[in-house]
């Protein structure tokens, strides 16, 4: 099924976008290998913004990966410089992506094309952070309100989406180790719930609260692709420092969850016991969900700093939250320069 969605996927993409295809996904599927989830959640049609941790300069290929085995073609909001860079920048252009112009008169256009493009039925993808994150541990940063006011302006859903291994292929210091094969694992959440912020005056404040939830839902995901806890605040990049007070977690009220307590996972029976929930741990014959041998994810347990994986926490969750009869008008009037 997932085949046959990619194969119409590249049939109703664009020549530029079909040349792409045709050279990333080979070259993604060769030097990784995939663990993925959360697939169900992505709707067939229809506008969707898709949120995305930012740990690697290879994330933009990653993602693509994920989405486009999966029959969307993704808009990506991507920083203009990228566009200035020959041959690239062309190919980026003529693949319908939009640039992010941060400090002039034209940082609004990307809100007002990425707006378009939701309106238009297509998969926007927005990486909050804006930027590889800096955090030492490779946690996500504090976030841009960009992804907040697209979907308070739409009224599309927005799907978390949680990756983890991508910075073994392509680390920060930008050294690519294509011998490594890591695992990249991608774990697609179900929409966020905004829809009691939706409809009402769009301030600083409702921008906060809307990129917190966001970013609350993938935090959760990266804490459990990881097998462990975020450590207490959020790297901010202007001070260079994880910042008290501004991590977002599955507890946080700002995500809607029930509290948890800081040491739940060490007491956690699913995340100390993965036989107790992921039969793959005990039988070798179960597969991942894209056909990858149980052994291979086992192997690469550990791989990103020792780091080990924890299995599904009794399934997915199902995909949920109800569009509004009609989205509110976009947020022009709130004066914060937009970043994606």
């Amino acid at each position: 099924m997932r085949h046959e969605a990619e194969t119409a996927t590249r049939a109703q993409a664009p020549g530029a976008y079909r040349a792409a295809i045709g050279v990333i996904r080979p070259v993604m599927r060769a030097l990784t290998r995939r663990d993925w989830s959360g697939g169900e959640n992505l709707p067939e049609t229809g506008g969707v913004v898709v949120c995305a941790n930012h740990v690697s300069y290879a994330d933009p290929l990653a993602v693509a990966h994920f989405l486009v085995d999966h029959g969307r073609r993704p808009v990506f909001l991507a920083k203009a410089s990228l566009f200035t860079i020959p041959l690239l920048g062309r190919w980026i252009a003529a693949c319908g992506q939009v640039p992010v112009h941060r400090g002039d008169r034209r940082a609004a256009d990307a809100y007002r094309d990425a707006v378009a493009a939701v309106q238009a039925g297509q998969c926007v993808v927005v990486m909050p952070e804006s930027t590889v994150t800096k955090d030492p541990d490779h946690w996500p940063m504090t976030a841009k309100s960009g992804a907040a006011r697209i979907a308070l302006a739409t009224g599309v859903p927005v799907l978390p989406l949680a990756q983890w291994g991508a910075q073994e292929l392509l680390g920060r210091d930008l050294r690519l180790h294509p011998t490594r094969r890591p695992v990249v694992s991608m774990r697609l959440g179900p929409p966020v719930s905004l829809s009691d912020l939706r409809g009402r005056p769009v301030d600083r404040e409702l921008l906060r609260e809307a990129t917190d939830r966001i970013m609350g839902a993938i935090l959760a995901g990266v804490e459990d692709l990881r097998g462990e806890s975020a450590p207490v605040g959020a790297w901010d990049v202007r001070e260079g420092r994880r910042v008290p007070g501004t991590s977002v977690r599955r507890d946080s009220p700002a995500f809607g969850g029930p509290p948890r307590p800081a040491d739940s996972v060490a007491g956690d029976p699913a995340r100390t016991d993965p036989s107790r929930t992921d039969p793959s741990r005990t039988d070798p014959t179960v597969t991942g969900s894209t056909g990858d041998p149980a052994g291979l994810r086992a192997e690469a347990r550990g791989s990103s700093a020792g780091r080990g994986r924890p299995p599904a926490r009794g399934g997915e969750r199902p995909a949920g939250e109800d569009r509004p009869a009609a989205p509110p008008g976009p947020a022009d009037g709130h004066r914060e320069e937009f970043h994606a």
